[in-house]
Formats: structure tokens, sequence, C-alpha cells
């Protein structure tokens, strides 16, 4: 069914606080009704009350009569006195017979039986009896049914404003608090309460304004990734980078004993030109793909696409002045890699080593396996007086990501004095 009858709708409440509001002003109307009537049943009807007023009005009747010398027949002029006075009653008799009605204006011979009460005028012809009989309260109980039904009416529009002033400071707190939103604050949460349409719509403000902290959360990550993504590939960049202009400028002083180191100096050159290209590529797929596009991996072997790479990486630490002792497992298996990510990773962990290493001592490469995993361990002393921290964490936070979209693991041991990196891969289960 429709909500309006069926849910908590504003419709639906207005309509029964219409019902109560109006069964309200008829009991509030009948309560004062029937207590004013009860009163002034009870005081303004006693014999007192109206002996008293009757006796009132045969004093003024007297006076009247005595100013302008009317006589007890004399009708014309009672008639005067009586509609001067509304709600009374005049009767006048003499010895049995009634001379004046007010009720019929004409005069008429009638026999008023027992009088219950009477009053004796002296008229200009003689004295005469009289009876004055009054409406007295009837002046009251109109003055009551009207009171009653403004009151009545009172109550009726006080129950329906209450109501409406019930949904206006609703509508009013909603605007309030939507313009809490509008000025940015999308912490703010919309009060819900009740199940009409108000609440109905305030559970909408606040779905959307979920949505779009949720909206504008993923765009500050994605930013944020961005940013990542530029330093890290700025500092991946660098190590290549560098090594082709050692390269280059040992090709420019001459410094190679044959043709064949000189080929092998520009062979490493155009390598690491490759190289910085492969992640030049990287970083344009980054930004057409996002930074949650799943990497596809390979299945290959750990000697054959990390043993070359070991070597070159021995080769680069020994040009630049250390000495390296790598111990070399014989068949660690197969693993699961991206083979773009591989340089990349080797370049962040011997550029931390070129940077903050001390070429006083060894630097220690072992690759083994363990559990699922196949690991190569590097490992050397610091250089305190070249420690720079900041920029190493920007190196080691590309390899947790490298690393994690591989679904391997890095386990870093950053001591006071010694720097180990333990690169962990996934290795291929066998059938």
């Amino acid at each position: 069914m429709n909500k309006l009858w069926t849910g908590k709708s504003i419709y639906r409440s207005m309509l029964l606080r219409v019902m109560f509001a109006t069964l309200l002003a008829v009991g509030v109307f009948l309560v004062i009704d029937l207590t004013g009537e009860t009163i002034v049943d009870g005081w303004y009807s006693s014999p007192a009350y109206t002996r008293n007023m009757d006796r009132k009005y045969a004093a003024s009747l007297q006076k009247y009569v005595d100013e302008k010398g009317v006589a007890a027949n004399d009708g014309k002029a009672l008639n005067k006195w009586v509609k001067k006075r509304s709600l009374i009653s005049l009767q006048v008799y003499r010895k049995g017979t009634l001379l004046y009605d007010s009720s019929t204006s004409v005069n008429r011979t009638e026999d008023p039986g027992d009088l219950f009460f009477s009053n004796s005028i002296h008229f200009s012809d003689g004295d005469a009896e009289v009876t004055i009989e009054g409406a007295y309260s009837f002046a009251l109980y109109n003055f009551i049914f009207f009171l009653a039904l403004i009151v009545a009416f009172l109550a009726f529009l006080g129950a329906i404003m209450s109501g409406i002033r019930k949904i206006l400071n609703k509508v009013h707190r909603l605007r309030d608090e939507v313009l809490a939103l509008e000025s940015g604050d999308l912490e703010y949460e919309v009060t819900e309460t009740g199940e009409d349409e108000l609440a109905d719509l305030a559970r909408s403000i606040n779905a959307m304004r979920q949505s779009l902290r949720n909206q504008f959360e993923n765009e500050r990550e994605l930013e944020e990734a961005s940013r990542s993504l530029i330093r890290e590939m700025s500092h991946d960049l660098r190590t290549p980078l560098t090594s082709i202009m050692l390269y280059t400028e040992l090709l420019k002083k001459k410094k190679y004993q044959s043709e064949e180191e000189l080929w092998e100096y520009v062979g490493k050159i155009d390598s690491k030109a490759r190289q910085m290209k492969t992640q030049t590529d990287s970083l344009f797929s980054y930004a057409l793909v996002g930074p949650n596009e799943p990497v596809q991996l390979r299945e290959m072997d750990f000697k054959e696409i990390f043993y070359d790479q070991l070597s070159v990486a021995c080769e680069y630490l020994e040009q630049g002045g250390f000495q390296v002792e790598a111990d070399l497992a014989d068949d660690p298996g197969r693993v699961w890699i991206s083979p773009d990510f591989i340089p990349r990773i080797f370049d962040n962990v011997v550029s931390n080593i070129m940077k903050y290493g001390d070429r006083r001592e060894a630097v220690i490469i072992r690759t083994g396996a363990e559990g699922g995993y196949a690991c190569i361990i590097w490992q050397n002393r610091k250089n305190h007086q070249d420690s720079k921290e900041e920029s190493r964490g920007v190196g080691v936070g590309s390899i947790r990501k490298m690393m994690q979209k591989m679904k391997g693991q890095v386990v870093i041991d950053d001591r006071e004095d010694n720097f180990r990196v333990e690169l962990d891969f996934l290795k291929v289960k066998k059938e």
C-alpha cells in the first residue's frame, strides 16, 4: 500500500493530528459549555436571585410610571419600557383582570391565577399588581456558548500549530545541517529522526555525503599515489642515469684497455638507456590505467632472471669502490615476478649502498630459499657521514610496493650500524 497510509508519512501524521485536534476541540467545548450551564443553572435560576431581579425591575417600572404618568392600561407607554429591557415580560392585573401583557400587546380580561411573584405599582389611574418574568440567565448562556466555541477553536488551532511547528523544526534543522555540508564539512552527519519523508531525505543526504567523502578520499589517495610514483620514478631513474654518466665519462677519458672493453661500456650504456625507457613507459602506463591496476606476473627461473642482474650489480658496486662477497645458491627454483620491476628494485638497493654504504666494509649478497619463497639478501655497513634517511625512505618505499605487487615480501633491518634488505619472491608451487 501507499506509504501515505501505511508508513509514518507527514501527510498521515498531519491527518491524525487534525483528527486529534478536532476531538480535543469538541471535548473542550463540551466541558466549558456544560460546566458553565451548570453554574448558571445553580445560581442565576435560584428563587432568591429571581426575586431580587423582579424587585429591581419593579422599582425601575415605578420610576418610569411616575415620570411619564402612565396608566395601568396604557399599552403603548408600557411597551416602550419593556423594549428597553430585553428578555423580560410584563403583565399588569387589577382585581384579577389582566390589563396588559407584553407578550401579546393587547388588552384582555384573564384571571392571573396564583402569581409566584407580584409587585404593587402605583399607576396614574390607581394601584395595580404586576408580574415581571425575565430570562436573566439567557445572556450568560450565550456568553458561555461563544466562550466555549472560542476556546475550542484555540485548542484546535494550537494542536494543529504544534504539529506544524514540529515539522518546521525538522525542516529548519535539516536546512542548517545542509548549510554545514555546503560549507565543505563532509564529516558532519545529518540528523536522522523518525520514519517520515524528512527522515528519508536526511538519510539520502547522508548517503550522498558519504559518497562524496569517499570520492574525495579516493581522489586524495590517487593524488598521493601519483606524487609517490613521481618520487619513486625520479629516484629509480637517477641510478641508471648515473651509470650512463659514469660509463660516458669513462669513454670520454678513454679509460678502456681494448676495443672489446669499449663496446662493453657502450652496451652497458645502451642497457641502462633501455631500462630508463622501460621505466618511463611504466610511468605513462600508470597515468593511463591507474595505481590499482593488477600486475601481470610471469613464471621464471630464479637463476635465469636474477643472476645476470646480480652480476651487473656486483660489477657496478666494484666500480664504485666496494668490495663484494657473493654467496649464490645453486637452484632456488622458479618464482613469480614482473620482469620490469627487477631492474628497478636492484637499482634502488644498489643506489642506497652506493650513497650510504661504507666502502671499507664488504657488501655481502646471498641467495637461498626458505618456505614458499626464494630470497636475495643484501647487507652492508653504514657510512654515517653521508647518511640521508629521507632519501633512503623513497627507495625503500618503492621496493615495498613493487614486491607487494609481485605477491612477495621485503624485510628491512635498518639498524644504527648495518643496513640489511631481504627480498622474498613467491615460488611457483610444484604440481
